[in-house]
């Protein structure tokens, strides 16, 4: 609902670049929520399996738009190599999930069972390698973007020389790393959450 009223007050708005990001995001919003609730409510695994697979491509319709969005409207250069192994980590993802016997790389285990107390459909799976690796990559955006961030505040004054910057940035980079990669590890290897 809050994603047909964004779009509703943006088609209201001047049209340019940031508001187009930001409709086509709220689109890809409502394509992953009508697609979950068409997964929840199907009536046999088949249906419950297409559901997930067109909530695939609101997954990348959202968060592409969102994060050209974000560069857009906070006047940002993109960082074009991180958007492109994003978007092709998205749509490895979506070519093996829509092919049958590639979906492995996806979900390594992936099975529909209806639960008739509650009338829903339910989704067990464990994940595959190439979801491993967009979590991955999107820890280490995150991560980065973090440390960047909270280290540009506390070394803007200390910093001045380019051999200082890129020392600072080689540990960031040091410290990020690693973290995300534990972040997809224990997520991963926690068979409560998977």
């Amino acid at each position: 609902m809050i994603s047909m009223v964004g779009i509703a007050v943006l088609i209201r708005r001047e049209q340019n670049r940031t508001t187009l990001f930001l409709m086509l995001a709220n689109i890809g919003c409502l394509l992953i929520n009508c697609c979950y609730l068409l997964m929840l409510h199907s009536a046999a695994p088949s249906e419950a399996l297409v559901a997930l697979k067109l909530q695939f491509l609101g997954n990348i319709l959202c968060f592409l738009f969102l994060a050209l969005f974000i560069l857009e409207y906070l006047r940002l250069k993109r960082a074009r190599p991180v958007m492109a192994l994003w978007l092709m980590l998205d749509f490895a993802n979506l070519f093996c999930l829509w092919n049958g016997r590639l979906s492995q790389l996806v979900y390594r285990d992936l099975h529909f069972s209806h639960v008739p107390s509650l009338g829903i459909m339910r989704m067990d799976m464990s994940l595959g390698i190439l979801q491993i690796l967009r979590y991955g990559l999107i820890s280490l955006a995150l991560l980065c973007g973090i440390t960047k961030g909270f280290c540009g505040k506390k070394t803007s004054g200390v910093i001045e020389a380019l051999p200082d910057a890129m020392l600072f940035n080689a540990v960031r980079m040091l410290i990020c790393i690693p973290i995300g990669f534990l972040c997809v590890l224990i997520y991963t290897g926690s068979p409560g959450l998977a």
